[in-house]
């Protein structure tokens, strides 16, 4: 479509030149034109899912580092509480006195944040997944596993796990069932 849709199909063609050649000088002329452009098309591709392949590898190995840290934490979580409550008695003391009430109630405010954000993401899960259930959607266990990790971030994790329902309910049953898969969602978040 987008070869179609650009000039550059009919620019690499001189059409003058094309109406004194025979038959087999034309198609031998027409092929290395086609071949020139999408050569180009070819190269651009290449670079893209280079770029793609690039992107998704330092994210994968983030992600990687990152669970393995987080681990790391929550194994040696005893160890690290005792020596941050062996600050109160240390050179840092009146730093620690001042900022250690705030850190808590920030921690305290944000685990009580990240336990209603988990019960509303099941809430949503739940429902979206009977929804599911009820318009015959396939792959119901995947979708719901994504309206899952989706339902953590705000507002746009709602339009993030719509879209491969969406696409699922078009490309199985057409356009019908993706305006109730949109009615069924708009009821569930709202």
């Amino acid at each position: 479509l987008v070869f179609a849709s650009s000039g550059d199909a009919v620019n690499s063609v001189d059409f003058q030149k094309l109406e004194s050649m025979t038959k087999e000088a034309r198609t031998t002329y027409l092929g290395g034109a086609l071949q020139k452009v999408l050569q180009q098309y070819t190269n651009a591709a290449a670079y893209f899912i280079s770029d793609m392949l690039s992107f998704i590898s330092r994210f994968a190995v983030q992600l990687g580092i990152s669970f393995v840290l987080s681990f790391m934490m929550v194994w040696d979580l005893p160890h690290i509480a005792t020596a941050v409550q062996s600050l109160r008695s240390s050179r840092v003391a009146p730093v620690y006195n001042t900022v250690a009430p705030s850190v808590k109630v920030f921690a305290t405010l944000f685990g009580k944040a990240l336990q209603a954000q988990s019960r509303i993401a099941l809430c949503n899960t739940v429902l979206t997944a009977l929804g599911m259930w009820a318009l015959a959607i396939p792959g119901v266990g995947l979708l719901s596993v994504f309206v899952f990790v989706c339902g953590f971030i705000p507002i746009a994790g709602v339009i993030m796990s719509t879209i491969p329902i969406g696409f699922v309910a078009v490309t199985e049953c057409g356009f019908t069932k993706l305006g109730l898969v949109l009615l069924m969602v708009t009821g569930v978040h709202f």
